[in-house]
């Protein structure tokens, strides 16, 4: 437990989720380890959470910015969190591509992050 309550609230959330979503998308192969970072993205405060990947490995991090989680519902931090699995799964394809045409990734990532969630959403009534 921190210090901050919120940040355990928002720990809490995530953890639930991430628990989920493993389930569904079946990616108990693929080891990612989490962190919870109490500070904002020092590029962009914006930014809720990154990923990083030893694709060849199949292991990643994702680092979470309890601050900015905290901002944010459960639907948002429901889509992050998908997004943020599938820069793992893509990570190969953000090797090859350039650095410039970095939104070509990301166009590709928040396209399946799409499709699984309403997939889901779907599926549940």
């Amino acid at each position: 437990m921190s210090a901050n309550p919120e940040f355990d609230r928002a720990q809490a959330r995530i953890e639930a989720m991430l628990a989920k979503w493993h389930d569904l998308m079946g990616i108990g192969w693929l080891t990612i380890k989490y962190t919870y970072n109490p500070n904002f993205n020092e590029e962009h405060h914006r930014i809720i959470a990154t990923t990083e990947a030893d694709w060849e490995y199949h292991q990643a991090r994702t680092d979470f910015h309890l601050p900015a989680v905290c901002a944010i519902d459960d639907d948002t931090l429901e889509r992050v969190i998908v997004h943020e699995t599938v820069h793992a799964l893509t990570a190969p394809m953000e090797v090859i591509i350039p650095a410039k045409d970095a939104k070509i990734c990301e166009f590709a990532v928040e396209s399946i992050t799409r499709v699984l969630v309403a997939v889901h959403r779907n599926s549940n009534g």
